[in-house]
């Protein structure tokens, strides 16, 4: 709140019950009866009821503070994409930081993963917010492999033949660099390969 006081000169007709004026100190004065008024002379009495005498043209009344307008809250945009990632949200008052969600032919947003999954986050109920998201767009598998270098045909044809138990394992400790986990390596050994010859450069 703002110490600072606005005044302006009045006729001292002009002054009614309830104003404020300044006395010769400067202290505040609230008019709560006036007595009598003429042009060079004001009768009142003061909220404690005190007689008072204002033998002048004009005094300083106090204005009013206009009342501070209260900042409305912004409410988030709801997102219009079919997939997003939310980066900040709710679902019945639990957080659902990260989760993917697709768009409903209603509009409302279906949880994908994360602690709520499968639950959904509705517009205008008080307990689910969307407050910052981002969208998603699916890349097919192929089209990763194709920026790798790598298409679906290197991939090992999978062996029905029986075998035993010992040489199903070994194949399952073997990678042939086809797997999820070994495509995303590569993907990050790519990138900091490039980043590194920009800071060459």
């Amino acid at each position: 709140m703002s110490n600072k006081t606005t005044v302006e000169a009045v006729s001292i007709t002009g002054i009614k019950a309830g104003d404020t004026i300044l006395d010769g100190d400067g202290e505040r004065i609230v008019v709560e009866t006036i007595t009598s008024c003429s042009p060079h002379r004001l009768a009142y009495q003061d909220a404690e009821g005190y007689g008072r005498l204002v033998l002048l043209d004009c005094v300083l009344r106090v204005v009013p503070d206009e009342p501070a307008e209260e900042e409305s809250a912004e409410e988030p945009v709801w997102p219009d994409a079919d997939l997003i990632r939310i980066i900040r949200g709710t679902e019945n008052t639990i957080r659902v930081d990260g989760s993917l969600a697709d768009r409903t032919e209603e509009g409302y947003y279906r949880l994908l993963t994360g602690p709520r999954k499968h639950a959904a986050i509705m517009k205008g109920v008080e307990c689910d917010s969307i407050e910052e998201w981002e969208e998603v767009v699916p890349v097919a598998k192929s089209a990763i492999l194709a920026i790798l270098g790598t298409t679906d045909d290197d991939e090992p044809e999978n062996n029905t033949d029986d075998v035993d138990d010992e040489e199903e394992t070994e194949d399952e400790d073997e990678c042939d660099g086809s797997c999820l986990a070994c495509i995303i390596t590569r993907l990050i050994t790519a990138a900091a390969a490039g980043k590194g010859k920009e800071d060459e450069k």
